[in-house]
């Protein structure tokens, strides 16, 4: 097609259907003449094809995003309101460097590469929001309500933060046809710039409030003196944001905060850090910012007699993005406590000895019974060892949450992300064979023989998931995740079936999540009435026997999971499998010529559709 006929149909998508199609149909009529192309095929690719979209200049000039290879029609405008998204974080008001996007596609592409997608080469929801989760607790230990699909257990992309504070065209695009159609790796990325930019725009509204008491406006020029006051202020509307009265306790009367936050001068010392490095990095480097900031507003420089408030938006949101580090190390003091009480090296700790330590001065290790069930943090299963705290689960609830805030939470890191990165990265595909990924997981072990002899212990299981599946093993189902767990008891969660745990905070839980000193006695009573056999130490200890807690019921993240196998194609009528080839011939005409299509709801015949058909066990 000559270019002014491409032109013509870029901009035809502001045109009702019929004009689409008749345009769309003498465009066809033209490359039949021209490339001798049949009509059977034109056909195929005038229903399937919708008008060509392009990235805006202005996003070609900040990033290079991939686009989707088909688009359905009712994807059109999703696909423009996804692009507002993310030129409202970017564009309109905001500027980021290009480097800014690309290196959040670099940390997604890994996961977006290895999950399943549709026939369109789309994610579903779910795999969406995973994505998104998975890219906040790995970046800043940040999560965010709503946006982990293994906690809320539905298909529905429910997020305070988006619902609340995004535009509306960016919440529609997650919602009914837009949300069944799917989303490209481009949508992903808008995605988290969107959720980053809605992140800053939460610790704005705080700042905000944290001024009002001392008669601050936002166009006031901030001294040094008032600009750290601002963030420690910050800092402890996040860590007491759950303590309402404590909070204007230590309004009125500042020395009370030591009380209640046992290393505050060590936190105001991080505050402080964050305003110097804001100063030298301003001062070498004006233009270079990390990630999305407020561009026509005047930043500090070292002549500046005063910051500006944008200035205190973007020092506080980075100290909110990176105080997960500084948590992290309270959360890996708390695992290295209880890998001491797991003298049988199986990733629990006896309900008995975590009282016990909780009796001997351990604070930390005061919820009750019910609320680690709750939490998913206790492992019933065993008859003769009695209740276990399950470590991996126990890091990874809400109760080690060191800041609670509406819309998201500061958590302990999973530590079972960076082994499941590792295989994602290394198989790039949703599926694998057993037996590479055995070889796989070998080589993220310490290669000690104990962790050699468990993994080689797993293998039958290994098999099994794969069998149930015939022959490959899905590495985002639930199955897959509890083999994890076993393989890497301190650093991967038991996946609990959905709807047996939640993510509920021991404030929301109320006084019962606190152990009585009378329940941690009664507790240690009762274990000690049993007969225990003697396992003092890892070697004593089978994989049978901490296999009690296996469940066989398959969860997979994804609805687009194809895992048929090849000789189930001899099943499919002979008119499927000719759509089929006809689908493939379009797809190789539009890759030769450089289409980007937009395939129907109505277009396809329902053989097509159902030629990939979501498989969930």
């Amino acid at each position: 097609a000559t270019h002014a006929q491409e032109q013509v149909v870029v901009k035809s998508h502001t045109l009702p259907a019929y004009h689409l199609i008749s345009r769309h149909l003498a465009l066809m009529a033209h490359m039949t003449l021209r490339h001798g192309i049949t009509i059977a095929t034109c056909s195929i690719l005038a229903l399937c094809c919708g008008a060509l979209t392009d990235l805006s200049p202005t996003l070609q000039q900040n990033a290079a995003l991939p686009r989707s290879a088909f688009m359905a029609p009712q994807m059109l405008d999703r696909s423009k309101e996804m692009r507002s998204a993310l030129e409202w974080a970017l564009g309109t008001g905001y500027a980021a460097e290009a480097d800014f996007v690309s290196r959040i596609q670099d940390k997604v592409k890994p996961t977006w590469n290895s999950l399943p997608k549709s026939s369109r080469g789309l994610v579903d929801g779910r795999s969406l929001r995973s994505i998104a989760h998975r890219y906040f607790m790995d970046s800043y230990m940040l999560s965010i309500e709503g946006l982990d699909p293994l906690q809320k257990g539905n298909s529905s992309l429910s997020v305070r933060l988006i619902e609340e504070h995004a535009p509306n065209y960016a919440r529609r695009m997650l919602q009914g046809e837009h949300l069944r159609a799917g989303f490209s790796l481009e949508d992903v990325v808008a995605m988290v710039v969107l959720l980053e930019q809605l992140v800053s725009e939460n610790v704005r509204e705080t700042l905000t409030d944290v001024m009002y008491p001392r008669v601050l406006l936002p166009q006031d020029g901030l001294d040094r003196a008032t600009m750290l006051h601002l963030l420690e202020e910050n800092l402890l509307s996040m860590l007491l944001h759950d303590a309402s009265a404590i909070y204007a306790m230590v309004q009125m009367n500042r020395s009370l905060v030591s009380n209640y936050i046992e290393d505050w001068d060590e936190i105001k010392h991080v505050a402080s850090s964050h305003l110097a490095a804001f100063e030298h990095f301003t001062s070498h480097s004006p233009v270079e910012v990390d990630g999305p900031r407020m561009c026509g507003t005047k930043s500090w420089h070292p002549l500046a007699s005063s910051f500006s408030f944008d200035d205190a938006v973007t020092v506080a949101t980075s100290l909110t993005k990176s105080f997960g580090e500084y948590i992290q190390g309270d959360c890996s003091a708390v695992k290295a406590k209880l890998m001491d009480l797991d003298s049988e090296g199986t990733g629990r700790v006896k309900l008995s000895r975590f009282y016990q330590a909780a009796l001997a001065g351990e604070w930390r290790f005061s919820e009750s019974k019910d609320y680690l069930k709750e939490l998913g943090a206790l492992d019933e299963s065993s008859s003769w060892r009695g209740p276990q705290v399950i470590i991996a689960n126990y890091l990874q609830a809400a109760n080690n949450c060191a800041v609670t805030m509406s819309h998201f939470s500061l958590c302990c890191r999973n530590e079972c992300e960076d082994h499941m990165a590792s295989l994602e990265a290394s198989l790039g595909t949703p599926t694998a064979e057993p037996e590479l990924l055995l070889e796989l997981v070998a080589k993220l072990t310490m290669q000690e023989p104990e962790d050699m002899q468990r993994i080689s212990a797993l293998r039958g299981q290994l098999m099994n998931i794969a069998e149930a599946h015939h022959g490959k093993v899905p590495l985002h189902g639930r199955l897959f995740a509890q083999w994890l767990h076993y393989a890497f008891p301190l650093d991967c969660p038991f996946p609990h079936l959905k709807g047996t745990t939640s993510d509920i905070s021991p404030l929301s839980f109320g006084l019962k999540s606190i152990a009585t000193e009378v329940d941690m006695y009664s507790q240690m009573a009762v274990v000690d009435d049993h007969v225990v056999p003697n396992v003092t130490s890892s070697e004593n200890v089978s994989i049978e026997d901490v296999f009690t807690l296996w469940h066989h019921e398959e969860e997979l993240l994804s609805e687009h999971v194809h895992l048929e196998a090849p000789w189930e194609w001899h099943r499919r009528s002979p008119i499927s499998v000719v759509l089929v080839l006809l689908v493939a011939t379009v797809l190789t005409f539009g890759a030769r010529y450089g289409f980007t299509g937009h395939r129907g709801k109505e277009s396809f015949p329902a053989e097509v559709c159902q030629t990939f058909k979501s498989h969930l066990v």
